[in-house]
């Protein structure tokens, strides 16, 4: 059995190994469209979530999520998370894979520099 750090580490260690891989699998799908490449990633999510949800017992949660107050918030993250996508894999199809790369390495800083400057969020010396 994992400990919790363990387990965050095979966790990112996935992450990181899908990511870095999915530029190679859409470079050699390259003659299928960007929205149906897409579709297919948002159809077979959804399936993967939804069985590992009900094998977790917790499919109940999304009709809560759903019904409550923060549907609208759950619907834009669903919309800017499919742009991301999208535009990720327009991107690799389109040969600007070092400039979407070069993208998701800058967007952690500019997230830090929009939360100070917006949220006045106070860094650290260390930080």
């Amino acid at each position: 059995m994992l400990t919790e750090r363990g387990a965050g580490f095979v966790a990112i260690l996935g992450t990181c190994l899908v990511w870095g891989l999915s530029p190679l699998y859409y470079h050699a799908i390259q003659g299928i469209p960007a929205l149906t490449i897409l579709a297919h990633r948002t159809l077979w999510s959804l399936l993967f979530f939804a069985l590992l949800l009900g094998w977790q017992g917790r499919l109940r949660e999304i009709d809560r999520a759903l019904a409550g107050p923060q549907w609208p918030r759950i619907l834009l993250a669903a919309v800017m998370i499919s742009a991301n996508w999208f535009i990720f894999i327009w991107a690799v199809l389109s040969g600007h894979a070092v400039e979407a790369s070069l993208g998701y390495y800058i967007l952690p800083l500019v997230s830090v520099g929009l939360g100070v400057l917006f949220l006045r969020e106070r860094l650290s010396a260390r930080q």
